[in-house]
């Protein structure tokens, strides 16, 4: 099974099932690309890419309005639909099955059911464990032919890896220095910025390479564009809504930069906001629901966003 984007050729699977055999196909176990396929009568077609399968060429490429607005809204009704009407998806670890009478889906992997609970005598065992691993990730990502460049933010996370990053260059001798791309706010931004938000982390970056020269950080404002400049074309090639659309014009503008400096290879932060920088909210409304007083407090007094005090903060996690 084959696909490909608007501006390649593209070969679609296609299967009229036998009258005794079926068809088989699977997706990955965890993470994309996702499968997707469009069945009716005894013709299934299955493709990486919406586009692989209109490219039979008789079933219109019409959009699903219900299925957009919900992606704008982040609520998914049906995880297996996609935005186009009469194609859908496979989820991570399933197999659909086609035959001459029926079609089925089951699971094969879930994830979820392999991750057992983590539970460690300290709190500091966890930020130990969690090193570990974040150093093992990060010189995974280092097995390139150059050295890469990073997207740090404000947040924990990137310049977490940042900073492990530089520490595994110091073993590899001849490697560039490290180049960051740091996204700033453009000169004729209002200056509003919601309580409990950064509006502009460059002086975080700032601090982070005064603490550590060997960042060659550079900040980038994306003077003159916009945040739907790209905005089209990332929606044409994934076929897909795209996340966080107002920083997308910052993050092609870092990506582009990275290239002339001959960093083919950037790290990034992805799921960090969930891991790394996760604030523990939820945490704190399911402590609440099951009554567990003495836990939640203790846990709201480490977080405290914005120094709501005590009962602002039960309000707050309420809500």
């Amino acid at each position: 099974m084959t696909a490909g984007c608007p501006r390649r050729k593209v070969s679609p699977s296609y299967r009229e099932p036998s009258t005794d055999s079926e068809h088989g196909a699977s997706s990955r176990q965890s993470g994309p690309p996702p499968l997707f396929f469009h069945i009716v009568e005894r013709r299934a077609i299955a493709a990486t890419a919406p586009c692989a399968i209109f490219a039979w060429g008789d079933l219109p490429r019409r959009l699903d309005d219900v299925r957009v607005a919900e992606g704008m809204a982040f609520r998914h009704s049906e995880p297996c639909s996609t935005y186009w009407r009469n194609v859908q998806s496979l989820l991570p670890g399933e197999v659909l099955t086609v035959t001459p009478d029926a079609h089925r889906i089951r699971r094969y992997y879930d994830l979820a059911e392999r991750v057992e609970p983590v539970r460690l005598p300290k709190d500091s065992d966890y930020v130990e464990a969690a090193g570990e691993l974040v150093r093992g990730t990060v010189s995974s990502a280092l097995r390139t032919l150059e050295t890469p460049s990073l997207l740090p933010s404000g947040d924990l996370d990137s310049p977490t890896v940042a900073v492990v990053t530089l520490d595994l260059l110091t073993e590899h001798a001849g490697a560039a220095p490290l180049l960051s791309f740091t996204a700033i706010p453009q000169p004729e931004r209002d200056g509003r910025v919601p309580r409990g938000r950064v509006g502009d982390e460059g002086p975080l970056i700032h601090t982070l390479r005064e603490q550590y020269p060997a960042l060659d950080a550079r900040f980038i404002a994306a003077t003159g564009f916009g945040a739907d400049d790209v905005l089209m074309q990332m929606i044409e090639y994934a076929e897909v809504l795209v996340h966080s659309p107002s920083n997308q014009h910052w993050l092609h503008e870092c990506r582009r930069l990275s290239r002339p400096a001959g960093r083919r290879t950037m790290l990034t932060d992805t799921s960090g906001n969930a891991t790394l920088s996760y604030a523990g909210f939820p945490r704190l409304a399911s402590l609440l629901r099951t009554s567990r007083w003495s836990t939640f407090w203790r846990e709201a007094a480490s977080l405290r966003p914005g120094r709501l005090g005590p009962l602002r903060l039960l309000a707050y996690v309420a809500i």
